[in-house]
């Protein structure tokens, strides 16, 4: 007897989808299930490929504004540090006492910088107190018998406050050519030096070609120089001068303090290098003139820059910090360096 339900099925499957004859189960509702093609792969990756690209920018970017805000704050502390010196001492300090009296005469008295007396305000204290401030700082003894080891402190030792967190080379204690600095081989990497103003050393600036005002044309002399008129910036080069804020007749606020450099491009470019510790505004900031594969080209590379885009920071001499781009005015960017030019330059928006 037949089933009149059964009859309308279709002539190759049975009851419920069965094929005749076969082993095999195809549910009506469903379709075979197969795998990607190699097309639909190529197109996947490559939407995978271009958000990456639309990201990767966007992260880059959100970890350098963290990595500057970081640079910012360490400089913000030194200039702190500085105030609180002053406000102890009534003056600076001096940014390395190497040629205090003359540069016939160098390394004549036990030579310390910046960073050493500063250590006490940066919570140094222990460091400080290790180091004999009757012989140089490198251990380079006067004859006079002492044997504490200075260089023993210092050598290899992590000066975190000079640290850019955006300089690779700012925690090696080695310049960026794997080699070591001047004076003490193993110092660490200068990420800020004290601001030495519209001087040059050697001759004139190398980015003066298209002007000829005063700060292009100020004799290497004055880097050996203790007085305060051969000194227009708030610090000298490599001499004994200390500058008193009562000096600073443009304003604080109108005149840089500190200035971050690259001291992984210099020879002399260690924290505690004797030599070149001042940063000068006569080359512009990151010049076209830097040799970036010759750390002995110190004229060129003697000047402020940074690994951060488009410029570099600052510390007035009120302890505000700004960022200089590298396209300022040069004349301003000089006025802003010099202490009492009569020039009080206002710091761009």
């Amino acid at each position: 007897m037949a089933f009149p339900f059964i009859s309308a099925c279709s002539s190759r499957t049975g009851f419920f989808g069965l094929y005749r004859g076969s082993s095999r189960i195809v549910h009506p509702l469903r379709r075979d299930s197969r795998g990607f093609t190699l097309v639909e792969l190529l197109v996947v990756i490559a939407i995978i490929g271009v958000l990456i690209g639309l990201l990767l920018p966007a992260v880059q970017a959100a970890r350098e504004a963290a990595r500057r805000s970081s640079c910012t704050n360490k400089m913000k502390q030194l200039g702190l540090a500085l105030h609180n010196f002053e406000n102890t001492m009534k003056k600076l300090p001096f940014a390395s006492n190497a040629c205090s009296t003359g540069w016939g005469s160098v390394w004549s008295v036990p030579y310390r910088t910046w960073s050493c007396d500063i250590m006490p305000f940066v919570e140094m204290q222990t460091t400080y107190d290790q180091l004999n401030f009757k012989e140089h700082i490198n251990n380079n003894n006067l004859s006079n018998g002492f044997t504490v080891g200075n260089l023993a402190v210092l050598s290899n030792k992590r000066f975190e406050p000079q640290e850019c967190p955006s300089n690779p080379y700012a925690t090696k204690c080695k310049r960026k050519d794997g080699g070591g600095f001047s004076e003490m081989a193993n110092s660490p990497v200068s990420c800020y030096g004290p601001c030495n103003g519209p001087q040059s050393c050697d001759g004139p600036g190398l980015d003066c070609a298209a002007g000829a005002n005063s700060y292009c044309t100020v004799a290497n002399s004055d880097w050996s120089q203790a007085a305060d008129d051969r000194n227009p910036g708030m610090f000298g080069g490599r001499n004994s001068f200390q500058c008193e804020f009562r000096m600073v007749s443009d304003g604080l606020s109108n005149t840089i303090m500190l200035s971050e450099h690259m001291g992984d491009l210099l020879n002399w470019g260690g924290v505690f290098s004797g030599n070149f510790q001042g940063v000068p505004t006569i080359m512009r900031i990151n010049s076209p003139q830097i040799q970036k594969t010759n750390s002995g080209a110190y004229r060129n590379n003697l000047g402020a820059g940074s690994y951060h885009p488009g410029g570099a920071t600052f510390c007035m001499g009120d302890a505000s910090v700004q960022f200089l781009n590298n396209d300022i005015a040069f004349d301003v960017y000089n006025y802003l360096g010099g202490k009492s030019d009569g020039q009080p330059a206002k710091v761009p928006n």
